[in-house]
C-alpha cells in the first residue's frame, strides 16, 4: 500500500505543537516573573495597577490555549481524513462500491469515523485518547460558534449548573489534549499499517 502521507512526519506536527505550547508557557512565566519583580520593586502605586498588568500574561496564555486547541482539532481531523483516504477500499453497506478517495474530504465527521472503523476494525470510541479528543472538539466548536459557552441543556443533563456554562481553557488542557491526540493517532496509524500488510 502506498500512503500519500508519512505517519512519522504527521506525528512530528504534534511535537511541533507541543514545543510551541512550551514556548508560550515560558514566555508567560517570564512575563509573570518580571511583573512580580516590578511589584516587589515598588513600580505599581496601587494593587489594581499590578492586577491590570497581570491580565496580559494570563490573557496571552488563554488566547494561545484556545488557538492551539483549534490547531490541534484541525490536525487530528486532517490525520483522520488521511487514514480514511488510505482506506478507500471500505464500503458503507455490503455490496456498495468503494468510496472514491476524492469524496473523503466531503464526508461528515460521523461518516469519516464509520469509514475508519470499517477499514481498520477499530472502535474509535474505545481507543485511548478518543474521549479527550471528543472533549477538544466540543470546546473548539463552542469557541467557534458560541464564544466558548456550552449549551445549557447539556450542562444540566451532566448534572452541572449555570456556573459551568463557560469552557475555561488552560494550557494544561492543551498539553493533555496534545498527548491524548498523539496517542489516538498513533493507535490509528498502527492499525492502518496492520490492515495493509
Amino acid at each position: 500500500m502506498h500512503l500519500r502521507f508519512s505517519p512519522l512526519l504527521e506525528e512530528m506536527k504534534f511535537h511541533f505543537l507541543s514545543d510551541f505550547t512550551k514556548w508560550i508557557l515560558e514566555g508567560v512565566d517570564r512575563d509573570i516573573s518580571q511583573l512580580e519583580q516590578r511589584a516587589e520593586g515598588g513600580e505599581f502605586a496601587e494593587y489594581e495597577d499590578y492586577e491590570a498588568a497581570m491580565d496580559y500574561p494570563f490573557l496571552r496564555a488563554k488566547y494561545a490555549a484556545e488557538a492551539i486547541l483549534h490547531l490541534l482539532n484541525a490536525l487530528v481531523d486532517e490525520q483522520l481524513r488521511n487514514v480514511a483516504e488510505a482506506l478507500t477500499d471500505f464500503t458503507f453497506d455490503p455490496g456498495s462500491p468503494k468510496l472514491p478517495s476524492e469524496r473523503i474530504s466531503r464526508l461528515s465527521f460521523e461518516d469519516l469515523i464509520k469509514a475508519i472503523e470499517r477499514g481498520t476494525g477499530l472502535s474509535l470510541s474505545d481507543l485511548g485518547g478518543w474521549k479527550e479528543y471528543q472533549r477538544i472538539r466540543k470546546i473548539v466548536n463552542a469557541l467557534k460558534h458560541s464564544a466558548g459557552q456550552r449549551p445549557l441543556r447539556g450542562v444540566l443533563e451532566e448534572g452541572g449548573n449555570i456556573s459551568d456554562l463557560s469552557y475555561d481553557v488552560t494550557m494544561d488542557d492543551v498539553k493533555e489534549g496534545i498527548a491524548a491526540s498523539l496517542k489516538l493517532v498513533r493507535i490509528i496509524f498502527s492499525a492502518l499499517g496492520q490492515c495493509h500488510r
